[in-house]
């Protein structure tokens, strides 16, 4: 089965360029290097950090929800990303993940990646 996966656009947005593209969606991979490549291929930053979100179907423009893609609890500190791909002091590339990433992405397809300094 293949699972779609949506990211956010204020994750699309963090970088850079504001002119920054639409909001993207893939198809979720099997292995944790190939989710991470398609990642880095799309956002425009190489250090992040990705949470599991939901979509609120909302028509508010105050809600502050980036089309419609709600972060749990990223603001309280509760939540803790499934995934992070950023660089060590001698720039080599770290990936640390939940040992159920992907799972919890089947369950949770609506993606927010926050860029890491």
């Amino acid at each position: 089965m293949q699972i779609k996966v949506y990211m956010g656009r204020s994750s699309m947005c963090m970088g850079d360029d504001v002119n920054a593209p639409n909001p993207d969606t893939f198809i979720l991979p099997d292995t944790l290097a190939e989710f991470v490549n398609i990642v880095y291929d799309k956002l425009p930053f190489g250090r992040w950090d990705c949470y599991l979100g939901k979509y609120i179907k909302t028509d508010s423009p105050d809600s502050g929800l980036e089309d419609g893609i709600l972060v749990w609890k990223i603001k309280s500190g509760e939540s803790a990303p499934i995934v992070t791909r950023y660089y060590d002091e001698n720039g080599k590339v770290i990936i640390k993940h939940d040992d159920n990433w992907h799972e919890e992405i089947v369950n949770y397809p609506y993606l927010y990646f926050y860029k890491k300094d």
